[in-house]
């Protein structure tokens, strides 16, 4: 679990570095380093592809994404009902006779692609960004859910050209979101509605996410019944299933849930200034979903399915993190980098107890 850990580190720390560098290199206006700044920013997608691809029962679903590949090359494959748009892909690796290390390695480098492509090559906030993808754990759910994690990172770019009004590629790349995992219908109809200021009450907001976690449990049947419509829209429509399979919110009293609360908390706080310090950005959008993340997180953190449609929810304080600490760094006081730097300390102890906790069973890693 060590080396594992230490394996994480070394991939994260090269690829903020470099993306650092990329992005230091593409702000410069010497025409002639722009080509060691495209290397810089592809080096580390190609070793992030290649480092995740090359896992071995890495992630809780490996088994089922490699049984599926193999059902595809002996044409078994009507027996699995997934989506078209990872079929078709599995098809053409299949039909190319490479193996099944090759699904893990594409996929792979489809989500760090997106990734990265959801901000600008100049932008400061590409290294933060990735920094935490990493922390916040969902480099380790991109292990496990492999079709949500392609959609999730398509809809972060659909978001950031939805903000710059190119409407038509956004629509052509929600399709292809749609192609690998049709929940993302659910994010992408609030895109237009969460382009405003909805969460601007900081009151309201902590109070909302006071009354879930102390509530949560208890508004989970009334959520299920009226989201019912929902699933069986997405043809989800198993609520036995979904009421069956589920886990325990455990709200705690340890260190952990009081400094992601502490977390929480700080981050409505600074939200106002960061809005107006980021007024044409993505921000807004992406701060909204994390605040109906947080409030829906006690509630449907109690149920497997219904946590899969948070995931992506919560997973957009990758940005808001981001953005967070890049104003705090901006506005340099030493309030301010003391605030930040609490930011990426918690985090840090966040990955480590993720990876310790063997989240998404990436907590042992191996190569083929």
């Amino acid at each position: 679990m060590i080396i594992s850990l230490l394996l994480y580190f070394i991939l994260l720390s090269l690829m903020v570095i470099s993306s650092h560098i990329s992005v230091s290199i593409a702000r410069s206006s010497v025409y002639d380093d722009k080509l060691l700044g495209k290397g810089f920013y592809y080096l580390p997608i190609l070793i992030y592809s290649l480092f995740w691809g090359l896992r071995y029962n890495v992630g809780t679903d490996f088994q089922s994404y490699e049984n599926f590949f193999r059902s595809v090359k002996m044409n078994t494959s009507n027996i699995y009902k997934l989506e078209p748009g990872y079929h078709f892909l599995n098809e053409i690796l299949a039909n190319l006779d490479l193996t099944s290390t090759s699904i893990f390695i594409v996929t792979s480098f489809i989500v760090v692609y997106f990734l990265y492509k959801s901000v600008s090559t100049k932008s400061n906030l590409l290294p933060i960004v990735i920094f935490f993808y990493f922390t916040t754990s969902t480099v380790l759910f991109s292990q496990n859910g492999i079709r949500q994690s392609i959609a999730l990172c398509i809809l972060f770019i659909v978001i950031r050209f939805f903000v710059e009004k190119k409407y038509i590629k956004s629509i052509i790349l929600l399709i292809l979101a749609f192609l690998f995992h049709k929940s993302v219908l659910i994010p992408a109809m609030l895109i237009p509605i969460f382009y405003r200021n909805i969460f601007s009450s900081r009151i309201l907001v902590l109070i909302a996410m006071l009354f879930t976690l102390i509530f949560g449990t208890e508004l989970l049947p009334y959520l299920l019944k009226q989201s019912a419509f929902i699933f069986t829209a997405l043809n989800y429509d198993q609520l036995d299933r979904i009421l069956k399979f589920s886990v325990t919110f455990e709200k705690g009293s340890g260190i952990g849930f009081l400094l992601k609360i502490s977390i929480y908390i700080l981050t409505i706080y600074l939200s106002p200034y960061v809005k107006n310090y980021f007024k044409l950005s993505p921000y807004i959008i992406f701060y909204n979903f994390f605040i109906l993340g947080i409030i829906l997180e006690p509630i449907i953190s109690q149920n497997y399915f219904l946590n899969r449609i948070n995931m992506y929810f919560l997973p957009m304080r990758i940005f808001v993190y981001a953005y967070s600490c890049l104003y705090l760094m901006k506005n340099n006081t030493t309030k301010n980098y003391l605030f930040a730097l609490y930011y990426f300390i918690a985090h840090i102890l966040f990955f480590i107890a993720s990876v310790y906790s063997n989240s998404n069973d990436c907590g042992y890693f191996q190569f083929r």
